[in-house]
């Protein structure tokens, strides 16, 4: 695939066909959100995506793949935390983004609203 992503299947528990279980990962709330923000914005706004549950392993990983391609930076709330990504790497778990204290950011306030 390119940018190295593989599905990770493992994280499906219904008993179905591999060809499904990758289906039904394409179908998670963040990856759908992902692909409406890449029709409605342009190329340098960043991806802000906020969700009621937690991110899974597999979306974990295609989110930090795809910052890396579309060379964007995205943000994802989840039940949790936040989840930085910028460049293919996870920035840092933040509870609150009210400062950020990490090269890529240099101090730089980003909410999502």
């Amino acid at each position: 695939m390119e940018g190295g992503y593989v599905a990770q299947t493992k994280y499906v528990l219904q008993n179905v066909e591999q060809d499904e279980k990758v289906k039904l990962l394409n179908g998670h709330s963040e990856r759908l959100a992902m692909s409406y923000v890449l029709l409605v914005t342009n190329d340098t706004t960043p991806i802000c995506i906020m969700k009621n549950l937690r991110v899974c392993s597999d979306c974990h990983t295609f989110i930090k793949l795809a910052s890396e391609l579309l060379e964007r930076e995205i943000i994802v709330r989840d039940a949790k935390r936040f989840h930085h990504f910028r460049n293919g790497f996870h920035v840092k778990k933040l509870r609150d983004l009210g400062r950020v204290d990490t090269p890529f950011f240099s101090g730089k306030r980003m909410s999502c609203s």
